[in-house]
């Protein structure tokens, strides 16, 4: 009887204790704005040889983004985008373009945080010089490239929260 006693004695004392944790650690509501500025890394270089029309281009993020303190979205998660335009650069001096969107991250509650960005880089055209030169001195001139067009990894380029994400986060 008295071993009965003293285990629900230690099973209150436990459930008290869980309950005095919960209500300290109450979670707060954050709302991250739309517009709301968020840098992001390149972690693989994106060109038309690597990345088709459709392709899924990868970053992360590259600083905390903290709210009223904070931090919203940790520094390192992973954050996705998707090329709408790669093309190679061709014969006769076409250059090369490569055009992509940012997509969405994840808040440190697991939220979607939908992002938006356009970037676009245009190779060196070289038309004009690939067909006087072809005229003038030889033909196998317009067998010429035009410049590539590619962002290297690393770079560091800004999007922008697209809508309001309510966050929740627990204060430390």
């Amino acid at each position: 009887m008295r071993k009965v006693k003293f285990l629900t004695i230690l099973v209150c004392i436990f459930c008290w204790l869980v309950c005095i944790k919960q209500i300290s650690a109450q979670e707060i509501t954050l709302v991250l704005k739309a517009g709301t500025p968020i840098p992001l890394k390149l972690t693989e270089k994106v060109s038309p040889k690597t990345h088709p029309s459709g392709s899924t281009v990868h970053f992360e993020v590259a600083r905390d983004i903290k709210i009223e303190g904070y931090i919203v979205i940790k520094a390192g998660t992973p954050a996705t985008g998707t090329v709408f335009i790669s093309k190679k650069r061709g014969a006769v001096g076409q250059a090369g373009e490569i055009s992509f969107t940012v997509d969405y991250t994840t808040a440190v509650d697991g939220s979607h945080v939908p992002l938006r960005g356009t970037f676009a880089k245009t190779g060196e055209e070289k038309l004009a010089s690939t067909t006087i030169l072809s005229y003038f001195i030889c033909p196998l001139f317009l067998l010429r490239k035009g410049g590539a067009a590619e962002f290297p990894p690393g770079i560091e380029i800004k999007a922008y929260c697209d809508s309001d994400v309510e966050v929740k986060v627990i204060p430390e």
